[in-house]
């Protein structure tokens, strides 16, 4: 079913401010996806609207007789049609850029991180936090985090600790980077073709244990409110609203889950290689938030938490593992939906 005419819609409105045809469409809507909306008969009446406050409360968790354009998107989404409108396109500029190793690559044998130009160094920065790998701010200097993190890959690697850089492990760091950040053409228009993606990405982020995918697929249903697809903070909300409300607007959260804080959007503009910082919609692009879901699971960039520390080959506590992106907030909630999914993946 297309709601042509609630799509038109440019602001929040009482469901008593709608046409009597955005009436009957939303009417209709609603009994579709299950909830009494009574007769389509375009009149807002109790049913139509107590209708639209259970559909509230069941995919939002508030309670409001406003309708508005993101909330009529995901509405339409629920009706099973995609709505491009969601997610601003930018172009090429809106694609995480693949990283190749092009100066790191002229290394013809062993050599010293610490003999590297700055350049070089500046490349080796991007790789290693695109992989995980903490190097703090990537300003082409050799510092003890960046020794650090080059000493955590080649341990990882190789099981050793050179501090050099040569052929192979840029070849090696190559590989890695080639299977994450939009290294694969994804199918994004579907739960079932976002949940192959998780599945892919987490593999090449190398948190790719049963367990711990099905963390990352119960996190996004929840957070998305099951729409699978990235998602405005206060998504039911109108852009006055959240300008005028949260104090880091326009850096306010957006994708799979929530980045906020410009200096959020500045570390993943660096790392993806795109500019969040002048565009911050460009976080709702698919691959750019699928990257930011894993990546922050794996790292812990969302709350210091690492999906590691609750969920690995020896453990799996789907309840604490909430606190890697929102404390403990609907903890048990999130952990019955990963349940389901160890099932069904």
């Amino acid at each position: 079913m297309k709601i042509k005419k609630l799509l038109t819609l440019a602001n929040l409105t009482p469901i008593s401010g709608l046409t009597r045809d955005q009436v009957i469409e939303l009417q209709t809507a609603l009994v579709e996806l299950g909830f009494n909306a009574g007769t389509a008969d375009g009149i807002p009446g109790p049913k139509t609207q107590n209708a639209w406050l259970a559909f509230i409360a069941d995919t939002f968790g508030t309670n409001m007789m406003l309708i508005g354009p993101d909330a009529v998107k995901l509405l339409q989404q629920k009706l099973g049609g995609r709505v491009d409108a969601v997610v601003p396109t930018g172009g090429d500029d809106s694609k995480p850029k693949p990283l190749k190793l092009t100066l790191l690559k002229q290394i013809r044998t062993d050599t010293r991180i610490d003999r590297l130009n700055r350049d070089q160094l500046r490349e080796l920065q991007t790789g290693l936090h695109r992989l995980g790998y903490p190097v703090g701010d990537i300003d082409g200097l050799i510092g003890a985090k960046t020794r650090t993190a080059w000493a955590e890959f080649e341990k990882d690697v190789f099981g050793g600790n050179k501090l050099s850089v040569g052929p192979v492990s840029v070849d090696l760091m190559q590989s890695k980077l080639d299977r994450i950040g939009g290294g694969r053409k994804h199918d994004f228009t579907s739960k079932e073709g976002t949940i192959e993606a998780i599945k892919w990405e987490c593999a090449g982020q190398e948190i790719g244990l049963k367990p711990q995918i099905a963390y990352v697929v119960a996190t996004v249903e929840w957070e998305t409110a099951r729409t699978f697809q990235p998602v405005r903070e206060a998504f039911w909300l109108s852009e006055d609203w959240r300008k005028e409300n949260l104090v880091y607007f326009p850096y306010y959260g957006r994708g799979y889950v929530q980045l906020t804080w410009e200096k959020n959007y500045k570390k993943y503009s660096e790392i993806l290689g795109i500019d969040m910082v002048t565009n911050p919609d460009l976080a709702m692009e698919e691959n750019v938030a699928l990257f930011i879901l894993i990546h922050g699971f794996k790292t812990g960039s969302f709350t210091g938490r690492k999906i590691t520390d609750y969920i690995d080959a020896s453990k799996t506590d789907f309840v604490n593992a909430r606190r890697c992106i929102n404390g403990t907030d609907h903890d048990e909630d999130i952990a019955k939906i990963a349940e389901k999914y160890m099932t069904a993946l």
